[in-house]
C-alpha cells in the first residue's frame, strides 16, 4: 500500500471513477492532474495492535491499508472480547458485503 500512496503523492492526486473508469485491460496510463479529485496529504504508521488501531480511527479518522478502509468499530450483544468487530469498507463496490461494508472480527490475530 505504501507504493500506492507514494504514487498518489508523486502524481498530485487521483482521478474519479467517472473521469477514469476501470476497463480491465492493459493500457498506458492517461492520468490528467486537472481531473484529480483526491490527494494524499500525509500518513500515520499505526502499530499492529487492536487498541492502537482503534485509537487511530477515533483520533485521526478512517484508515486505509490492503485495499480496505476501516471506518469504525462496534460490538454485538454485551460487550466482550468475543464479539467486537471493525466496520470495514471494501474496495470491490456495493455488491459485496452489506452495501459494500463488512464486519471484521477484532482480537483474532487478523490485523
Amino acid at each position: 500500500m505504501e507504493n500506492a500512496f507514494q504514487y498518489v503523492k508523486s502524481n498530485g492526486g487521483l482521478d474519479s471513477e467517472e473521469s477514469y473508469p476501470y476497463h480491465a485491460k492493459v493500457r498506458p496510463c492517461r492520468y490528467r492532474p486537472e481531473d484529480s479529485v483526491a490527494n494524499d496529504t500525509g500518513s500515520v504508521d499505526v502499530p499492529e495492535q487492536e487498541t492502537a488501531l482503534m485509537t487511530a480511527v477515533a483520533t485521526v479518522g478512517p484508515l486505509s491499508d490492503h485495499g480496505i478502509l476501516v471506518v469504525g468499530y462496534g460490538f454485538e450483544g454485551e460487550e466482550s472480547s468475543n464479539n467486537k468487530y471493525g466496520i470495514v469498507k471494501n474496495s470491490w463496490g456495493k455488491a459485496r458485503g452489506k452495501n459494500g461494508y463488512i464486519k471484521m472480527a477484532n482480537d483474532r490475530n487478523n490485523h
